[in-house]
This record gives C-alpha cells, structure tokens and sequence, in this order.
C-alpha cells in the first residue's frame, strides 16, 4: 500500500513540475510576444528593452525562436514546447537569454 501512495505521489509531483515549468514557458513566450506586439502598435521609432530568463521555472533550460512563417514566439525545453501569436506582420530578429531590445522601424518590427 505504501508504494503504491508513493508511487502516485511522484507522479503527481511530476505533473505538478511540468505544469509549472510550462505556465513560466507560456509567461516568457508570452511577454516577448506582447513587447514584438506593442512596437508593432506604437509604430515607427519604438525602441524598448526587455529580459529573457536563462532558465524557465528557475531551473530548466530552454530555447527561445521567432517565427515569422507561423507569426509566434516558440519555447522548447526537454519534454515541452510552447508558442505565443504574434500580431506584427513584418518583424525579424533573434530572440535570447539576457537582454533584448525591441524596436520599429519603418514598419519593420526587429528583436536582438
């Protein structure tokens, strides 16, 4: 009996920590979309900077893309991916751990 409790009790924290670790993907995912939307809907000459964790949950490393073709934003980590829309039509760049600065110029939206 006791290992069967346990044994419902890891899995439980396991769904637990991926649940976890994807709603901090969805919140960076999320937040680099909505800076590529707002240069979009200011329009030309917005400039701002904004930071990408080096690690969602404070642990699992990930990767961070724009993609254009799909217009979103994609997380991926071991076990997991998410995607964030984006609105701006034209935007390009790279988006990465550390700082990033988000601008629009002439229309075009760039992320580095």
């Amino acid at each position: 009996m006791f290992a069967a409790f346990t044994a419902v009790s890891d899995a439980n924290k396991t769904s637990a920590l991926e649940r976890s670790v994807t709603m901090d993907a969805k919140r960076v995912c999320d937040a680099a979309a909505g800076e590529i939307n707002t240069a979009e809907s200011v329009g030309d000459g917005y400039s701002h900077s904004f930071l990408i964790p080096d690690f969602i949950f404070g642990r699992v490393n990930f990767s961070v893309q724009l993609v254009p073709e799909t217009r979103t934003v994609a997380c991926s980590w071991s076990g997991g991916f998410y995607e964030s829309p984006v609105l701006a039509a034209n935007f390009t760049g790279n988006v990465r751990k550390g700082t990033n600065t988000v601008t629009n110029f002439a229309g075009v939206v760039s992320v580095g």
